[in-house]
Parts: structure tokens; C-alpha cells; sequence
């Protein structure tokens, strides 16, 4: 079980609303534990710890574990915060007491078993850095801060280096634009990523030089106090259970919701499950289907025999350059079709050494033939300085054109993976060898990916789960599962229409519906809807039976675009699944030009 520790604990607070006083626990430690707790993390509070317990306080200790130094109830920290008609919060009382007197010496001198550590501001930035580096000294495996610190002009520079030293940090706009400038300008350092929240207009993920924002549904707020706060715990949460930065922010900022529906902390403590429900979908998932398509496949044996990324086209077992190879090849697995008027065309099909591949076939054999020529082209630095016109010329086809539909973005993907991994000072093999010896080598090689190039920006993790799937399975055993850890969903277009086509998913709504079988452009939040629900039919059928796992059952529906292609009427005869497929032939895939499949 992963679990988190929080630095920085629980005030007794006053809230004036509307003429009454009402007495409630607060605190930024206990917003962001007990927000961690809702979205279903297991959570430790380093911070002084009363006796005896106040009574407001009493049902906390059944919900999170509160660790640190005894002191009376009139040491707790106490802040008294008014509210206008407007809902504007003003704090007419701020007495931190004895959380201001923590030090790096109250930390634990064994981190190592929590997944993440986070540091409040505790009001002294520099007790911050301090607490950082015995964090580091203590084994801690990432530490996340708050970093909405006051500071003068003088001493803006420990914000940046409080952002550089930690993994994640978190503040708000206001926060942001006074240390850092406006949001739209800032670049967290390579390595870090940063959570700008902006109220009920979302939040923005800074990852390196790329910024995305989240919006998220307002809601009119009875207290607006920890929303911040509560959003960081459950974002934290969500990244124990290796939910990409984005995806963990989207489904965070409904735990803030809660908070802010709520006074005080009471949302938060309440007893029933807090965990957050999707909102209206226009896709739906067939369970009784899914159980169909998994007995199917337990009789095909789909899992006897997986797939190892080896043989004719794939690198030879033992090639020194593997590792840099795959990195470099499954980033730029994106994009292999036209468009036209709005609408797809065509796959990307064209001849390469006499031989007529398709997208994904192409693009391995043209990265083949400089493995074999020109090895050194996979390092980080060549793919840092890589060119249009040498990437062009990479991947020409036998007429010496260049038949790649979307060139530019494969070469951004390139760049940004090679100017990330030289910033990181990593190499794949680097990456590899830092996974040995972990109880939890995915979940490391994973949270590494969510800050390099080509791989950071897809909420559902396509390419990194591609990624894994090619080290667990080449015979040179470069990455190995821990005991608790199960492979990612790849979902791709060619998985996604597979799971439209045979019903295990599908489409509610008549416009987008329309829209996939017309094959026109969709948006993104139409995409993202099917693409998540494609992503939660496949976990359900690998988990339908004990006899099937994930790469298999990838490849199982990854060859059947073989049998049911984009552009020709499918052999549904010859398909295994013909006699429980719905055979919703005339759809097809979300078409959108995106870098993430």
C-alpha cells in the first residue's frame, strides 16, 4: 500500500459568516491529509500532536494517522477568518504557535516508505529547504511542497530553488503571479512539476516549457478555506495510484470541490466515501460484453504466449542500443493518417526498401535501418539537435519523399525528448538502472516519464505504457513488475475503434456518433470521453480472468486492425470475436490529430 506523509498539521479555527461564530478544525496539514484520505490514499500527519485531543479534533485520529510532538491544546495553531457577502476571506487572526517552532529535526530519519512527502509553507520558507534536504537524507522517494510563500524581492530566489529541490509543488494564482509572474509565463525546471490553481477557472500543469490547462466545473462556495490545500492531498493520492499529473488534477479538483461545499474540514471528515463519480458521459461500457470477448479469448489462449518485440523487423536480442532505440522509436508511435476537409482521408501507407508498411511498420523499419547504419542517432543529444531536414530524410520513403503527415510534431516530440533527458542528465540506460532494487520499478520508470519529452503530456499514458510493455517482454528483461504492480491500458485508435466496433463500449450521444461515423474531426473533451472509457473496458477485461494480461490482450485486439481495418469492409468470418461482436461496422475511431497515439 503506498502512502504519504504529510508535514504541517491541524488548527482550531473561528469562521464569522454571516454575523455567527462557528468553531472548526483547519489547518493547510490537515486540509491536504484529510484530502489525500477522500481520494483514497493512506495518510501520516508530522505536526504537534494535543493531549489531551480537543473534541473537535477527536475524529481525525480515525481517519489519518497523526505522528509527532506532544503539546497542550493552547499550542495549537489558531486563526480566525471572516467573510464578506462576497464570500472573500480575511484572516483577523493568525497564530501558527507551535507549528512554527517544527524544525528538519522532527522529521523521521526513515522515509522510505512513503510513496510521497509533503511540506507545508509552516511560514518560513527556509525551514522548508532545510526540511527538503533531511527529507532527501531520510530516503524520501518525492517530496511535493507549498510554495505560496510572501517573500520579498530579495528573497525571490528561494522560491526557485525551493521549486527546483522538490519534485511537485503546489500554489495558487495569486501566489504564482507574485513570486514567478503570470502563469502563461512560467516554466517549472525540468524535473519538477508545478499545480497553478485558479479558483473555479482550473488548474494549469507545468511540466518544463509546456503548460496545460485544466478547467474544471465551478461551484458556488459556502468556504472557500482549504480548497487549495485539499486539492494537493488528493492530487497526491491519485499519483500514488500512477494516474498521470493531468488526470490526477482533474479528478483532485473534485475533491476540492467538496471542500468548499462544506465548513471547514467537515466535508473532508465525513464517514462515507468522498471518491469523486465521473461526470455525464456520452460513452458507456457493455460489462456483460466484456465477459463475452474475455471467455473468447480465454479459449484462443491470449496470454500463453506474449508478445516479446523480437524477431524479423525488431532489433536483434543483445544489441547494445537497444534501450535508446525503443525510448526514441515508441515516442513518436503518433499520427499515421491524413486529414482533409475537416475529416480523415487515409492511414499513412508507402514503400520503404521495396517493402509497403503502414504507419507504425514504417516508422520501425526506417529506425531500424539506422540502428543498423548509424546507431548513435537514438542518444539523447542527437535527438536534442535532431533537424527537420535530417528527420525527413530519416524517414524517406523508396521515392525519397518524406510521407509523414503531422513531421513537425514528430520532430518537436523528438527535440523535447532529448533536451528533457540531457536536462535530467539521463540516458535510458540510466533510467533502467535507477529502477533496480525497487520494490516498485514501473511506478519509478512511469513518474521519471511524467517529465520527459514525448511521453509527459497524455493524461492516459499511452506511449509509456507501450514502453513497458517492450521492456517487460524483450528477452534482455530490462524492467521487471513488483509484486503489486499491474501494466498500464495502450489505447490507441486501432484499439479504440476494436472496442466501439464490438460494443464493449459505446456511443450515447447521436451527434458524436454521427461525428465518429462520418469520420470527422471530434474535440478533445469528445476524444478524451471515449479514449478514458476504452481505457476502463480493457482494465475490466484483463480483470475478467486470471488467465488473461495486458499485453497479450494488446496484441489480441491491436492485430485484429488486421481483419477489421480503417478502409476496407472487415472479414468478420475469419475474426475469433465474430460470434459475440456487435459488428457496429460503419464506426470508427475519434479522429484527432494529437502526439499522444
Amino acid at each position: 500500500m503506498t502512502k504519504i506523509l504529510v508535514i504541517g498539521g491541524a488548527s482550531q479555527d473561528i469562521l464569522h459568516i454571516n454575523g455567527k461564530d462557528i468553531h472548526t478544525t483547519g489547518g493547510a496539514g490537515l486540509y491536504t491529509a484529510l484530502g489525500a484520505r477522500a481520494a483514497g490514499g493512506q495518510v501520516d500527519m508530522l505536526a504537534p500532536l494535543p493531549s489531551p485531543m480537543p473534541l473537535l479534533m477527536q475524529p481525525i485520529n480515525e481517519l489519518i494517522h497523526w505522528l509527532g510532538p506532544t503539546v497542550s491544546q493552547d499550542e495549537l495553531p489558531h486563526f480566525a477568518i471572516e467573510y464578506d457577502n462576497s464570500g472573500k476571506a480575511t484572516y483577523t487572526t493568525v497564530e501558527p504557535r507551535s507549528e512554527s517552532l517544527m524544525t528538519e529535526n522532527d522529521v523521521p530519519s526513515d522515509l522510505s516508505n512513503y510513496t510521497y512527502v509533503h511540506i507545508v509553507q509552516l511560514g518560513n520558507i527556509d525551514v522548508q529547504l532545510r526540511m527538503i534536504k533531511k527529507c532527501r537524507d531520510s530516503k524520501a522517494q518525492n517530496i511535493s511542497v507549498s510554495g505560496g510563500h510572501n517573500l520579498q524581492n530579495n528573497q525571490k530566489e528561494k522560491i526557485s530553488a525551493l521549486i527546483e529541490q522538490a519534485d511537485l509543488c503546489f500554489m495558487n494564482e495569486h501566489e504564482a503571479a507574485s513570486n514567478l509572474g503570470p502563469t502563461k509565463n512560467i516554466c517549472s525546471p525540468t524535473g519538477t512539476i508545478l499545480f497553478v490553481t485558479h479558483g473555479e477557472n482550473g488548474v494549469s500543469i507545468i511540466q518544463g516549457n509546456d503548460l496545460q490547462r485544466i478547467p474544471i466545473n465551478p461551484t458556488d462556495p459556502r468556504d472557500p478555506t482549504g480548497a487549495g490545500d485539499s486539492f494537493c492531498g488528493a492530487v497526491l493520492s491519485y499519483l500514488c495510484k500512477l494516474e498521470h499529473p493531468v488526470q490526477a488534477a482533474k479528478k483532485a479538483a473534485k475533491i476540492a470541490k467538496i471542500t468548499v461545499s462544506h465548513l471547514g474540514t467537515e466535508g473532508l471528515m465525513q464517514q462515507v466515501s468522498t471518491t469523486p463519480t465521473d461526470s455525464a458521459s456520452q460513452v458507456s461500457i457493455n460489462t456483460n460484453k466484456i465477459r463475452q470477448i474475455a471467455k473468447i479469448m480465454e479459449t484462443e489462449e491470449v496470454g500463453e504466449t506474449p508478445y516479446t518485440f523480437t524477431g524479423k523487423g525488431q532489433p536483434e536480442i543483445g544489441h547494445p542500443n537497444t534501450l535508446d532505440f525503443f525510448f526514441a522509436l515508441t515516442l513518436q508511435e503518433f499520427g499515421f493518417w491524413s486529414k482533409n476537409h475537416q475529416k480523415y482521408i487515409a492511414p499513412m501507407i508507402a514503400k520503404i526498401d521495396g517493402k509497403t508498411l503502414k504507419g507504425s511498420e514504417y516508422i520501425l523499419s526506417a529506425y531500424l535501418r539506422m540502428l543498423n547504419s548509424d546507431p548513435d542517432f537514438f542518444s539523447v543529444n542527437r535527438q536534442a539537435n535532431l533537424s527537420k531536414e535530417e528527420l525527413e530524410m530519416i524517414l524517406a520513403d523508396d521515392d525519397g519523399n518524406c510521407p509523414m503527415p503531422a513531421i513537425e510534431l514528430h520532430l518537436s516530440e523528438a527535440q523535447s525528448y532529448g533536451q528533457d533527458m540531457s536536462a535530467l542528465g539521463m540516458t535510458p540506460a540510466k533510467i533502467i538502472q535507477k529502477t533496480k532494487g525497487s520494490r516498485t520499478p514501473m511506478a519509478d520508470l512511469l513518474r521519471t516519464l511524467w517529465n520527459i519529452g514525448g511521453y509527459k503530456n497524455d493524461p492516459l499514458q499511452k506511449k509509456s505504457a507501450l514502453l513497458i510493455y517492450i521492456l517487460l517482454n524483450r528477452p534482455e528483461n530490462f524492467l521487471q513488475l513488483g509484486d503489486s504492480e499491474e501494466e498500464l491500458p495502450c489505447i490507441d485508435y486501432h484499439l479504440m475503434r476494436t472496442a466501439l466496433r464490438t460494443g464493449m463500449v459505446s456511443v450515447c450521444d447521436t451527434y458524436l456518433e454521427q461525428k465518429i461515423t462520418s469520420r470527422a474531426l471530434v474535440s478533445e473533451e469528445q476524444e478524451y470521453d471515449v479514449r478514458q472509457n476504452v481505457y476502463k473496458a480493457i482494465n475490466m477485461l484483463v480483470d475478467t480472468s486470471p488467465n488473461l494480461n495486458m499485453v497479450s490482450v494488446d496484441q489480441f485486439l491491436f492485430r485484429m486492425r488486421k481483419g477489421c481495418p480503417e478502409m476496407s469492409e472487415p472479414e468478420c468470418k475469419s475474426c475469433a470475436l465474430d460470434p459475440v461482436c456487435a459488428k457496429q461496422t460503419q464506426l470508427f475511431q475519434p479522429v484527432i490529430r494529437t502526439t499522444y497515439y
